[in-house]
Parts: C-alpha cells; structure tokens; sequence
C-alpha cells in the first residue's frame, strides 16, 4: 500500500498456495503480515487498521490455511473498554479482518469473561480454535479455562476446565496440545484432577466437536502387554477423518506410535 519501507522479515512459511506468508516490521507504521510469490506482495493485515472496536495496535503469533488466510493476535488501541479488552484475535485474507473474539468478552455459557488467548489453530473452512483463559468464573481456578471454536460469530465451546472427563475419572484442568481438523473438529491433551485421579492417570488425549467428547487414549491404560505412562499429539495429530495419531510411552520403557480411528455411527 506503499506506506513505509521494509525494514526487518520474521516467521517466514511456505503455504499450500506456492506463497510465502511472512511478518515484516515497517518504518513507521509498526509491523504487518504479507504473502507473495516472487511477484506482487499481499498484504494481509497491518498495524493501524480498523476493527469493529478498536485499531491493530501489534500483530503476532499468526498462523495460515491452505487458501492463504491468517489467525493472528493483536494488541488494540482506542477500544470502546481501554485496557480491559485492548486484545483480539482476528482471521484475515488480503485486508478483510474478521474479529474471531476479544478479550473482555463474556464467555458463550456466561461463565465468566474471556481474558488472554493460547494454542491457536486456523483450519481451512476460516475456523479458529484456541484455549482462553477466563476471567470472574464461579469456580475460580478450578473452571477458568476453556476451549472454543468461531469463525466471526458466536464462539462454539468445545471442553471446559473443570467439566467430568468422558470416563467420569476427574475432571479437566489443563489444556497443553490442541489439534484443530477441517470439520471443526479438534484432539487435545489434558490433565486431570479429582476423584479417582492419582499420578499413574492424571493425563489424557481426548477429542469434541462442541456436541461429542470422546476419550481417545489416557495413561494407566493397558498397550502392548505393559502399561501407558505418558502420552503425546502434535499440532497436526488429527485428520479430517477424525483419526488421531499419538505417542506412548510404557512402564517397561518402550515407546509407540498408535493412530485411533473414531467409531463412527448416527448420533
């Protein structure tokens, strides 16, 4: 858009479009994400646009789609709120910016209200998954998590800290790996706490849709003639077949690669 000079490039990636998205400071004007192709630059989103409350203040931690589309973070200024909702997540493509959620706002069951942002996924339908941290819940800690899905409307929740795990073993209290599959669809690690819950199968992977939640495999299960003692996804661990590949770890110090695959029927 001709305004400011390049002067710095980061978080350079290859997309499915035979692009490359890239951030890129800016004299003048802060920093801005683009993609190109060795020809003409796209630019995506840019310090100083507008939003529906407030203005990009400093974008980071984005992440892209195959068809060139942008989640990323921003601070905000001149928001309707000033410092207690001065932070968003937005979806971007070619300067369209999609407010995703932002913070201050209240919660989708009304439990509390959204506070900062982690572990965020953008699939190829424009959805944007990430874990919230939430602020004034009436379990305090013990409920002041969650994990939801949007793609510019209402947030869809798919698992809150301090919900019964599917086997009724504890309940949810940490979200550290998400997955997020084209279906809307996302795979998450978690730990547990509660009744039943002791150190030998206080972690799980586990998957939802905001209808479903499924156990996929949690530690102090049987494998292989020994037991799980640990178990690990990647961020790209679930397909769109809703299958989901994972690591374990076993007491008698062998490690597997295992791929669960749903049981599919009518719900």
């Amino acid at each position: 858009d001709a305004i400011g000079n390049f002067t710095n490039f980061s978080n350079a990636v290859t997309l499915e479009t035979g692009e490359v998205g890239f951030s890129a400071s800016l004299t003048g004007s802060g920093t801005g994400l683009f993609r190109g192709n060795g020809g003409g630059l796209t630019q995506i989103a840019r310090n100083g646009e507008a939003t529906s409350d407030g203005t990009i203040f400093n974008l980071s931690n984005e992440v892209y789609n195959s068809s060139g589309q942008a989640a990323f973070e921003s601070y905000l200024t001149g928001t309707s709120g000033g410092a207690l909702n001065d932070r968003g997540l937005f979806r971007a493509h070619s300067g369209a910016i999609t407010r995703i959620v932002q913070e201050g706002q209240a919660a989708p069951d009304s439990n509390g209200t959204i506070g900062a942002f982690q572990q965020v996924r953008l699939n190829d339908s424009g959805q944007v998954s990430f874990v919230a941290t939430l602020n004034g819940t009436s379990g305090g800690s013990l409920d002041n998590g969650a994990i939801y899905r949007g793609s510019g409307g209402a947030l869809t929740q798919l698992v809150h800290k301090g919900v019964a795990s599917p086997d009724n073993i504890g309940t949810f209290f940490t979200f550290p790996k998400v997955s997020l599959n084209n279906s809307g669809q996302v795979a998450f690690e978690s730990g547990l706490y509660g009744a039943g819950v002791t150190p030998a199968n206080s972690y799980g992977i586990y998957t939802g849709d905001g209808v479903d939640l499924i156990q996929v495999v949690r530690m102090g299960e049987s494998l292989a003639g020994s037991t799980i003692t640990s178990v690990l996804i990647d961020p790209k661990a679930l397909n769109d077949a809703g299958q989901i590949a994972y690591r374990a770890n076993l007491a008698n110090g062998s490690q597997h690669v295992r791929v669960w695959t749903p049981d599919l029927h009518w719900r």
